[in-house]
């Protein structure tokens, strides 16, 4: 049979130059990492080479230019672990193409991957994931670039339960953002957030919507350091809901959005802003995640309305 592929994030520095990521899955159930280039015109194919991988995907890519760009993922070494798997697109004097990053693997874990990069400048970025430490609890993961390699680097983890970071944007080399959930716990799951100030990560609060059983922001833009907004989902009797965030440099608050009519399920899996009041998430609408249609939100800075996004 036939391969099936899968694109998990994209990154454009103009209307002729995009790269997107994910993975090809072989009729094996093999996974390999992939890439598409976009020139403006028509995507070409490149697959990002992982040494002694038995298995590997790219979850989120960000370019500072069309010849240099970073992409995060994981793949399964040698030791059969799955770690964290990091590449460089580069156009330059001696380089074409993609390279493999040197990382360092969360200590006593079988089980880690960065699922979103984000990068301020050349020398600056920082990716996030999980990891499953030695007690076999899964706990947030965060790495940094520092324009030379990359650094593991201490994520702050919620009290007795699980924590994932699934989004992260930077607005300055000393303000990041990343978003995730933890549980369970009394309630289920609860939306997770942290905040990089150019030393630490630690916790910030993030609410959780009234009723749910989970609430899971998994998308998150910053247009600056007191202007973030975060997507994604909240659990309810009725299904999933779609859950939007606002950031004001101090504290994350929960913003209303529209549900479409009779869905069975709304969820939001990204968002982009070019301004502090123009933003735009996308996502699908139920019934289910089988048989779904695309979602498409708009956000004037206030107030987010429904807009119409084409169907196949």
């Amino acid at each position: 049979g036939q391969p099936s592929n899968v694109l998990s994030g994209i990154s454009c520095v103009s209307a002729s130059s995009c790269i997107a990521v994910g993975y090809s899955l072989s009729p094996q159930d093999t996974t390999s990492a992939l890439a598409a280039l976009w020139n403006g015109v028509s995507w070409s194919e490149s697959e990002p080479p992982v040494e002694n991988s038995s298995g590997s995907e790219l979850s989120s890519v960000y370019c500072w230019s069309g010849d240099d760009c970073m992409a995060v993922g994981s793949y399964r070494n040698a030791g059969g672990a799955r770690v964290p798997l990091i590449e460089r697109w580069r156009v330059a004097t001696g380089e074409v193409g993609w390279f493999q990053e040197a990382t360092t693997d969360p200590p006593g874990t079988a089980v880690s991957t960065l699922t979103s990069v984000s990068c301020f400048t050349l020398d600056f970025c920082a990716a996030v994931g999980s990891f499953e430490n030695s007690s076999n609890v899964f706990v947030p993961l965060a790495e940094r670039w520092d324009g030379t390699i990359w650094k593991l680097g201490v994520a702050a983890a919620p009290k007795s339960m699980s924590g994932y970071l699934d989004a992260v944007s930077c607005a300055g080399t000393s303000s990041c953002q990343a978003v995730g959930y933890s549980g369970p716990n009394a309630v289920g799951y609860s939306a997770l957030a942290e905040s990089w100030n150019g030393t630490k990560w630690s916790l910030v609060t993030m609410p959780s919507h009234t009723g749910s059983s989970g609430t899971f922001p998994n998308g998150i833009a910053c247009r600056t350091q007191v202007s973030c907004v975060a997507v994604g989902y909240w659990s309810s009797s009725a299904g999933l809901r779609v859950a939007t965030e606002s950031w004001n440099g101090t504290t994350w608050h929960t913003v209303s959005a529209p549900d479409v009519r009779g869905a069975q399920d709304d969820v939001l899996n990204g968002v982009s802003c070019s301004s502090t009041s123009v933003c735009a998430a996308a996502g699908y609408e139920g019934p289910s995640n089988t048989a779904a249609a695309t979602l498409g939100e708009r956000s004037n800075g206030s107030i987010w309305t429904i807009t119409p996004t084409p169907n196949r």
